[in-house]
């Protein structure tokens, strides 16, 4: 019980679930938050936190607690597929094209080539380059 061992692991994810389940979203990632300080490495759970931050139904916007969790995701994974997409898409919003259009062709190697994605990446690449 995390009141009794605040290093309980499984306790901190399984109270994330809970919040998210009853629609406490900030209780929700304070506990996800927490269970990331005690497995830092776990890159699982940084996207999952990388997602629940940068939403994809709204406009993303990016903070340092964002561009770290992509920074800390891409150094235990440099294929990362979250990890390359989001850094290209915080260097596209900040007008940095070269930066973008390398993110994102790293992505397109670690993705199908007529998927979806690919083909969106690709077009995006394409604009940048015009």
């Amino acid at each position: 019980m995390l009141k009794n061992d605040k290093n309980d692991f499984e306790g901190w994810i399984k109270l994330y679930q809970s919040y998210k389940v009853l629609g406490s979203n900030k209780k929700a990632l304070k506990a996800l938050r927490d269970a990331i300080k005690l497995n830092p490495k776990n890159i699982n759970l940084k996207q999952v936190l990388l997602r629940e931050l940068l939403p994809t139904n709204k406009k993303p916007v990016f903070s340092n607690e964002t561009n770290k969790l992509v920074g800390d995701i891409l150094v235990l994974d440099p294929n990362n597929v979250d990890g390359l997409f989001f850094s290209g898409f915080s260097a596209y919003n900040r007008g940095e094209k070269k930066i973008a259009i390398h993110y994102w062709g790293l992505l397109l190697t670690q993705l199908p080539k007529n998927s979806l994605m690919a083909k969106e990446i690709n077009k995006k690449i394409k604009l940048l380059q015009d």
